[in-house]
């Protein structure tokens, strides 16, 4: 069976503001959805302690530093701001605006914002 569309996701800045902007999908009216957003590092450097890679540098690519819920989404169009500042904590400088069935399901939308 073809899974339906998800949700359109748009992200608008406004100042130090991120407009976060979901359309309505009727098909998902009164089933909730959790609103995530990712904050992430994109580059990190990690000196390796115990194993065979003892002593050696790794870099690690898009490393999420912090996983916040932001809101609820119950299939109807929905507006959310959020602040700006919050999302750079802990040296993030990008960050992945997520849309997941109730809190554990599909990434129904995804949309990457460059902070």
């Amino acid at each position: 069976a073809k899974r339906p569309a998800g949700p359109s996701l748009s992200l608008e800045r406004d100042g130090s503001r991120v407009k976060i902007t979901i359309g309505s999908v009727a098909a998902r009216a009164g089933r909730k959805a959790t609103i995530w957003i990712a904050t992430v590092k994109p580059k990190a450097k990690v000196k390796i302690r115990q194993g065979e890679n003892t002593g050696r540098v790794i870099t690690y690519h898009n490393v999420v530093r912090d996983l916040m819920p932001v809101g609820s989404w119950t299939g109807e169009e929905k507006t959310i701001e959020i602040d700006e500042r919050m999302m750079k904590r802990n040296g993030a400088e990008a960050c992945a605006i997520l849309i997941q069935a109730g809190s554990t399901g599909p990434i129904l939308a995804a949309e990457w914002l460059s902070l």
